[in-house]
């Protein structure tokens, strides 16, 4: 059964993620934000204190993701799911959340039973101040596959906090399509969401497609890395067809052909400041693109697309085709 959509707002295009019920906006805010010194990403608050200028930050780019129809939020460490507790509280706004604690889920080492995952959702619980987590979106561990027992861990795990009130759907994210694959040809029953990379340039598999798998399954599909990891913006190989553009523009033109692609139900994208967020939400009017945009974009070969990629990002070409 559908539910009323969050933080509906008339520009923004919303997607029905999987059997879920959920309507969520085409554009996620994805955890992740640049530290002050343009550090990767906040993983942990000494004694889980946010400095006051993060918190401002956060406030302030929450806010108007919400005012501008953003609903999902997804978030991965201790320092995300402690600000993002603590700027819900202050502002009295919300999203779905789709959480996952990398240091305490399945996916760390030695964590690989359920009392794990239910740790770390009580944890997250505390963290995010809040009665109960919208999605659980099970990290894999690094080398991206699960056994069928292993699976059967995390889903009973699931089921456990589910009949506590503590969550409502599960997801699993995954750098690997074969694992991805094995998940939803055997447990898509149990599975209502699955996360995984689709890079700018990235095409639809013709022969064996994991979008037609999800469209079939009824699961979600929710995609990250839609600037390969933000070396799109780093690399000085760009092909001669994109290099006039800015990284404004280019950051539109990736997201853009993400929304253009119906089978994705949210992309995330990290935002670090209101100019990301306003560079983002451009896009929302003009999401489809025109036939000479994509003809444009198809012209580009996949391996001028994988000449963008830096060594920490070289594994995304195993996406070219999803």
């Amino acid at each position: 059964m559908e539910e009323p959509i969050l933080n509906q707002n008339p520009k923004m295009p919303y997607r029905l993620l999987g059997k879920t019920g959920l309507r969520v906006s085409a554009i996620g805010l994805g955890g992740h934000w640049r530290t002050p010194d343009g550090g990767r990403y906040w993983d942990t608050f000494e004694e889980e204190r946010v400095p006051s200028a993060e918190l401002k930050n956060r406030e302030a780019v929450f806010l108007k993701a919400v005012e501008s129809g953003i609903n999902y939020l997804d978030i991965t460490t201790p320092a995300e799911a402690v600000v993002y507790g603590k700027v819900m509280k202050n502002l009295g706004e919300s999203m779905y959340v789709g959480y996952a604690d990398y240091r305490l889920g399945f996916g760390a080492e030695g964590r690989r039973h359920a009392g794990a995952v239910l740790e770390e959702i009580d944890e997250g619980l505390r963290r995010l101040k809040v009665d109960c987590i919208d999605l659980l979106r099970e990290i894999t561990v690094s080398a991206g596959f699960l056994s069928d027992d292993e699976i059967e861990l995390i889903i009973e795990a699931f089921q456990t906090a589910r009949d506590q009130g503590k969550v409502r759907f599960l997801g699993f994210s995954s750098h690997r399509r074969d694992f991805l694959f094995h998940l939803l040809e055997h447990y898509s029953e149990a599975v209502d969401a699955v996360l995984f990379p689709f890079p700018f340039g990235a095409r639809m598999d013709l022969k064996k497609s994991l979008f037609s798998l999800t469209k079939k399954t009824h699961v979600g599909a929710i995609c990250i890395k839609p600037f390969h990891g933000c070396s799109l913006f780093e690399s000085t190989l760009k092909p001669e067809p994109v290099q006039h553009l800015t990284p404004d523009a280019l950051a539109r033109l990736a997201l853009r052909s993400a929304m253009d692609t119906p089978e994705i139900n949210c992309v995330l994208v990290g935002m670090s400041d209101l100019d990301e967020l306003k560079n983002a939400v451009q896009c929302v009017p003009r999401c489809s693109l025109n036939p000479q945009e994509r003809e444009w974009i198809e012209s580009i070969g996949i391996q001028e697309f994988e000449s963008m990629l830096t060594k920490d990002t070289a594994w995304l070409k195993e996406w070219r085709l999803v």
